[in-house]
């Protein structure tokens, strides 16, 4: 029959198929990764004392979002600051609404839920009263949440001979993986390790990992921050869809002169266990005997969430005092 694949030829096309989107799948991660670091370079400023978090996911489907309804320039900038385009197969899925007269808002909302519970759980969690090692060198007592676990471990070491410990915790069956990074010695500030944050550091520490059981001990902590984007957007080059004459938002509608007045960005990440006074006792006598080895997040640490899938970073941050 003319057209027609023999078998071999058929797998051939289907492995060329498969390579073709797994590239494509790779470059998008590798971009999303860079822009989340430049955003969160741009967010954290002067602020290297403070606590910090930020959803870069949050804000890149934002920007795909007005991607899809840009036009001329303005859809170039987005283009640029992204580094892609958004992909056209993904309008099949999403519909834009009419647009009002009086107020168009597009809100993007992340939330992500977290317990004790983490990989593989013993069902032993407890909280207790741990020394923690601020940024100044102050010593704090702060509730720290103790569980074994089997985890993903390793020493890191940047170019500048500086070394970090990492630990990969997994949510959610693995689908959402948190890396804690704490640098190997306390007077190392936490911002030494930051600026390292690439795709392809962040796929050579995690192929470089360990599976491993551990007693890790991680501190309560809950942060927010809000921040106000237009200026950032606008150092990265996305600078029309803030103009009233300029931005080209024909692809959403035609009728009405849209552009984007304002650009908040606010995340908020909390961890706590979900324990009981009667865990933590059974906990505390597993702590006193146990022989495995201990990560424990006893001073100021990196942390990012990463969806395992597509390798999109949910959030990333820091903490310097848990107690704030």
């Amino acid at each position: 029959m003319m057209g027609s694949l023999s078998v071999p030829s058929l797998l051939l096309h289907l492995l060329f198929v498969m390579r073709r989107t797994c590239a494509f799948q790779d470059s998008i991660r590798q971009l999303n990764t860079e822009f989340a670091q430049t955003l969160y370079q741009k967010l954290t400023e002067g602020e290297e004392c403070r606590n910090i978090v930020i959803s870069p996911v949050g804000v890149t489907v934002a920007l795909e979002l007005l991607q899809l309804g840009a036009k001329g320039n303005t859809f170039a900038q987005l283009e640029n600051a992204l580094g892609y385009t958004v992909h056209g197969e993904i309008k099949d899925f999403m519909s834009w609404p009419s647009a009002s007269p009086s107020l168009t808002q597009i809100a993007v909302i992340s939330t992500t839920y977290f317990n004790s519970t983490w990989q593989n759980p013993f069902a032993l969690s407890e909280t207790q009263h741990l020394s923690f090692t601020k940024a100044d060198g102050s010593v704090i007592k702060v509730p720290m949440m103790y569980q074994i676990s089997a985890v993903n471990y390793g020493q890191i070491k940047t170019g500048s001979n500086q070394r970090f410990i990492a630990v990969e915790l997994g949510y959610l069956e693995h689908a959402v993986n948190m890396l804690i990074i704490i640098p190997s010695e306390r007077k190392n500030p936490i911002s030494s390790i930051e600026p390292h944050i690439t795709s392809h550091t962040l796929s050579a520490w995690t192929n470089s990992m360990r599976r491993m059981k551990m007693e890790v001990f991680l501190p309560k902590f809950k942060v927010q921050n809000k921040f106000n984007l237009k200026t950032v957007l606008t150092t990265l080059g996305i600078t029309d869809l803030f103009s009233p004459s300029k931005a080209d938002f024909s692809g959403i509608s035609e009728q009405e002169k849209l552009f984007v007045s304002e650009a908040i960005h606010e995340a908020k990440i909390e961890v706590s266990e979900d324990g009981t006074e009667a865990a933590a006792a059974t906990a505390m006598v597993l702590l006193k005997r146990s022989r495995t080895l201990a990560f424990k997040a006893d001073r100021p640490f990196f942390f990012l969430l990463r969806h395992a899938k597509t390798g999109r970073i949910l959030f990333m941050g820091r903490v310097m005092d848990p107690l704030e």
